[in-house]
């Protein structure tokens, strides 16, 4: 959306907010009201448009990883951006469908939450390889190539597993909530919204489920742990614009 729209809908909903709740008179508060109406028709704006700020329903394409990180919790990922999401595999693409800003968070979120994973992996492997002081398992046991690799992949396995629990969690959370307060009507807007464009697309999908592993307990266990201190805000822009990377509590 260019400046001018943002500024256009600034101005609306200024007017809009001249109410006799927020102390005009009846008679300014009619006069914002009727100007504002008239904004909205020469502009061409919806009062869908003002409640999302003009955002239309887009998508966001990121790479699936070797370790289908993203793959793993694209689903979780979407629910709790109130997106919709599917695999594209001639281009080997996760496409994340929602608002504007809903589908570019998905992006982003999927992509911090994909090297958080990944460097805590390469950390837990470090950790164990010191706390036994060489290339052995914290129970003695040598630790071949492979060895290691499972070890990194049961890690993996349990921290996506925890932070797709915690994603839907708070999604659910969040639904509950909205249920109980003025903005379920939004929530179901914006839903509508997203499933229009969903059909439109007349996407014929099939169902991918997740491989399962013999995961190594305790591997796994460490991993779940770490998936616990994932967090999900949306990113900060500092002066530079660009998002603060998303860390851990």
């Amino acid at each position: 959306m260019t400046d001018n729209r943002k500024g256009i809908f600034a101005k609306i909903k200024a007017l809009l907010s001249k109410t006799t709740e927020n102390g005009c008179t009846e008679h300014e508060a009619m006069a914002a009201l009727d100007k504002a109406r008239q904004m909205m028709d020469a502009y061409d704006v919806t009062d869908t448009d003002l409640a999302f700020d003009g955002e239309k329903v887009t998508q966001e394409r990121v790479d699936r990883d070797p370790d289908d990180i993203r793959w793993t919790l694209c689903g979780s990922v979407a629910k709790f951006c109130d997106c919709r999401v599917w695999g594209d595999g001639a281009s080997r693409k996760i496409v994340f469908l929602g608002l504007e800003s809903d589908a570019m968070f998905a992006s982003w979120l999927i992509d911090t939450l994909e090297r958080f994973v990944k460097r805590h992996s390469l950390a837990f492997l470090a950790d164990m390889g010191r706390a036994v002081g060489g290339e052995t398992d914290l129970f003695g046991a040598p630790l071949n190539g492979a060895d290691r690799e499972h070890k990194r992949r049961s890690f993996v396995f349990g921290c996506v597993n925890r932070i797709a629990e915690r994603l839907r969690q708070a999604a659910a959370e969040r639904e509950r909530v909205s249920g109980q307060s003025n903005g379920r009507s939004l929530v179901l807007v914006k839903g509508a919204l997203v499933n229009d464009a969903f059909r439109a697309l007349s996407l014929h999908l099939r169902t991918d489920r997740p491989r399962g592993m013999k995961a190594d307990p305790y591997a796994f266990d460490r991993g779940r742990q770490t998936g616990d201190r994932a967090s999900f805000g949306k990113p900060v822009n500092g002066h530079s614009n660009r998002p603060l990377a998303i860390g851990s509590r």
